[in-house]
């Protein structure tokens, strides 16, 4: 028995769109025996006012826009200065 879906390229894409958004956040994954497939758990920063949330779902996609529908409002990406 499989528990974890596998992972597509919309998963990929939604990490690569979080790491422009947040310079903190960690992933999960959890199961039971008894379920069919687990879930992702994301603890993630938000950047306008260093507040941490909680958020889960059944594919990394769907767990980013639980991410980014919490913080409700559209997050602009980061700008880090150039150091000399």
């Amino acid at each position: 028995m499989q528990y974890m879906n596998p992972l597509v390229p919309k998963d990929l894409d939604a990490l690569n769109e979080l790491a422009k958004l947040t310079w903190a956040w960690e992933l999960r994954y959890f199961t039971e025996k008894t379920l069919e497939h687990g879930s992702f758990v994301l603890h993630a920063l938000s950047p306008k006012d260093t507040t941490w949330y909680r958020v889960d779902g059944s594919t990394i996609a769907e767990t980013v826009d639980n991410f980014l529908s919490k913080v409700n409002h559209t997050l602009s990406p980061l700008t880090i200065p150039d150091y000399p």
